[in-house]
């Protein structure tokens, strides 16, 4: 006859002769939560510092909207490089990866509530398929470009150039920033940006100092593509709703 008896420390097996003989028990391994990444257009194709940068500004940025399992920031210089990677990894695994790049051209401009479809975006300019097992929400826009969200934040622009920036150069912040092309926002910050020490903006030099100032709440308030972002990572200032997104009819303070 074997009888077991269980000590608190493993199990012990009695057997007839009276003999124990020690069974270690299996060791519990916690389960390892897997990673979150987001690939992101951006931070130079051999700049080391700027790529430092770029993680920097996202992660910060993140971290002010309250979400606590930021992803991992991976700036990929080229948007061709940032899909492909985005392509690799989604291979590997279909739920905890995103891809952030700019829409280079107008994405629709869309309102809360509206059914976004970047996938047609990029496959219509960029000719870039959807992977297999990517869902719209795995892909972002930063429409039509990061600057858009840079202008969102009056604040952080007079934090970085200072108090002689002219902001009646810049277009007011509210939801049409995003119905704005590339071209008119590059001109209207290097027409604010004539007073200052800079003379004019500098994406490589100044982008990210910005975007780590940014408030996300002026995003979410403001930008539809920059609130799909934030909602899809779970920043709490929004889904729990302790803020409302409506647009700002003039600047911000």
């Amino acid at each position: 006859m074997l009888a077991r008896i269980w000590h608190s420390w493993n199990l012990v097996d009695v057997g007839p002769s009276g003999r124990t003989a020690l069974v270690t028990k299996k060791k519990q391994t916690p389960t390892k939560k897997p990673e979150r990444i987001l690939y992101v257009e951006g931070g130079g194709d051999h700049n080391s510092s700027l790529r430092s940068e770029c993680r920097r500004a996202f992660s910060l940025m993140f971290q002010k909207a309250g979400i606590t399992e930021k992803p991992a920031v991976r700036p990929m210089g080229g948007r061709q490089q940032a899909y492909e990677a985005f392509c690799n990894e989604l291979a590997i695994d279909e739920n905890h990866t995103w891809l952030l790049v700019d829409a280079e051209e107008l994405a629709p401009a869309l309102k809360p509530g509206d059914s976004a479809d970047p996938w047609a975006h990029v496959k219509a300019r960029d000719q870039w398929d959807r992977p297999r097992g990517a869902t719209d929400e795995q892909l972002h826009l930063m429409n039509v470009t990061m600057e858009t969200w840079l202008l969102c934040d009056r604040k952080a622009l007079r934090k970085t150039f200072g108090p002689k920036i002219n902001e009646n150069k810049l277009p007011l912040v509210n939801s049409s920033l995003e119905a704005l092309s590339k071209e008119v926002i590059n001109q209207a910050l290097n027409d604010a940006l004539k007073e200052t020490s800079a003379k004019k903006y500098n994406k490589g030099y100044h982008s990210f100092k910005i975007l780590a100032d940014v408030d996300p709440i002026q995003l979410h308030r403001t930008l539809f593509w920059a609130d799909r972002l934030l909602r899809e990572l779970g920043a709490p200032i929004i889904t729990e709703g302790s803020a409302s997104r409506q647009p700002d009819p003039g600047t911000s303070p």
